[in-house]
């Protein structure tokens, strides 16, 4: 059975299908923050101001704040960034 009882969320079927879902969401969130930090080297606060299209509220921003982080800390993983004084910046 592929029946997935999450943490949070309702119940869904299909588990792996959601995770392919999550890794091509994955893959395009770490595409967008790498070309925003090609374009101007940047503050995470200041991508995730170009991330996200509307008002967040302050547990999401902080939420948003920590997924930029964990993009950008992949990303230097890979060799592909690196973080400056105050900005992360194109390696």
């Amino acid at each position: 059975m592929d029946f997935v009882l999450p943490g949070h969320g309702e119940p869904l079927l299909g588990h792996r299908a959601w995770i392919q879902k999550t890794k091509e969401h994955h893959a395009e969130r770490l595409e967008r923050i790498h070309q925003i930090v090609i374009r101007n080297a940047a503050t995470a606060h200041e991508i995730a101001g170009q991330l996200w299209d509307r008002a967040l509220d302050p547990i999401h921003y902080r939420f948003a704040i920590f997924e930029v982080l964990a993009h950008l800390v992949h990303l230097r993983s890979q060799g592909l960034v690196e973080r400056g004084e105050n900005r992360w910046r194109q390696k």
